[in-house]
């Protein structure tokens, strides 16, 4: 494998410490595109590491966010950002000109929008929304916790057309706090994970290693599936993940500290670890799968499959330290920190092999 760009990446973080830029991904004409919450920036790269220029900025005018939280490549090498707070869509040309503005009507049960995920052949916009009861407050939470994820589709006008699918997330256990209900996570619990492919939606539920791809209009072309055996989650496993979870507070106040442990320490744990973790689209009738790396792990593993027919391709593993931001038709993107917690960005050189 060689490098290609290598370029220190300034994180620009406004106010909160966990506002890094992100996501990243490339454009069509060989640049890198990387969203900064933290600055409400799309800073454009040259593959070379060059800085080109600055898209957006702080604000609630046309081309401005509050919170930068999901970029997509469009046709034409457009670049699409979305802002999670004010529910708006913007739409850059190539020369970073704003070009349009879509506002999306917020649904009645819904506080957040949720995720963009894409754009669809027939011009509709996907989200993935988590349903009403995960943003209520916690007097609201109810033991009859709603946990699907829909996968709404919008017109182009922004208007919401339907809910295109349906899919099971994590597990919860809502328990009483103080006199409220509050919801917990199950730590290692199947999760849903949705993404678009060539114009196709493919989801999944981590509780298998199985993989369903549907068409434009929602119909169901495949089902994707590898042999997999649950791993059980051992007594090291959980003293890992409580471990490197206490980190987190290291430097916050000691009364912080026992609040945020004690919660921890509230919650439970799954038998057995999940199958998988994200699906990226690669090349384009290529996706692939990451396989859920269990505390203590020191690779990432992805499993490499043909969209058209299933196939199982090839097998891809990096250093538990990189973090893959995007698989591309012959390279992968890739982040790590070093010892001074200074992030950097790579584009590695991809081969995959023939049938």
């Amino acid at each position: 494998m060689a490098t290609v760009f290598a370029a220190l990446l300034p994180l620009g973080c406004a106010d909160k410490t966990d506002q890094l830029p992100q996501p990243f991904l490339s454009t069509d004409s060989g640049g890198i595109a990387i969203a900064n919450a933290g600055t409400g920036q799309i800073r454009l790269y040259e593959l070379e590491g060059r800085h080109q220029e600055d898209i957006g900025r702080m604000g609630d005018g046309p081309g401005e966010f509050r919170w930068l939280s999901d970029l997509s490549v469009l046709p034409g090498d457009s670049i699409a950002a979305f802002d999670r707070r004010t529910n708006r869509l913007s739409v850059f040309d190539p020369d970073g000109e704003l070009a349009k503005v879509v506002t999306f009507q917020r649904p009645d049960d819904e506080y957040k929008m949720g995720t963009f995920v894409g754009l669809l052949p027939n011009g509709s916009y996907l989200f993935a929304r988590p349903p009403q009861s995960t943003y209520s407050a916690p007097a609201r939470v109810t033991e009859a916790r709603d946990t699907t994820v829909y996968n709404t589709r919008f017109g182009p006008d922004g208007v919401i057309s339907n809910i295109w699918h349906r899919q099971e997330d994590e597990i919860l256990d809502v328990r009483m706090r103080n006199g409220i209900r509050l919801p917990y996570p199950v730590h290692f619990s199947p999760h849903a994970i949705a993404g678009l492919v060539a114009g196709h939606l493919v989801v999944g539920n981590s509780q298998s290693f199985e993989v369903r791809v549907f068409d434009s209009e929602g119909q169901l072309l495949k089902i994707i599936r590898r042999n997999w055996t649950p791993e059980p989650v051992s007594v090291e496993h959980r003293e890992t993940f409580t471990e490197n979870f206490s980190r987190r507070f290291v430097n916050r106040p000691a009364s912080e500290r026992r609040r945020e442990m004690g919660l921890f320490e509230s919650t439970t744990f799954e038998e057995t670890f999940p199958a998988f973790s994200r699906i990226f689209p690669g090349r384009p009738d290529m996706i692939w799968v990451e396989n859920y790396a269990a505390p203590g792990t020191t690779r990432q593993s992805w499993d490499g499959f043909r969209l058209s027919d299933g196939r199982w391709l090839c097998n891809f593993s990096v250093p538990d330290r990189l973090s893959i931001m995007e698989f591309g038709p012959d390279y992968v993107l890739v982040t790590w920190h070093d010892d001074l917690d200074i992030v950097y960005l790579r584009l590695y050189e991809l081969i995959i092999p023939h049938d």
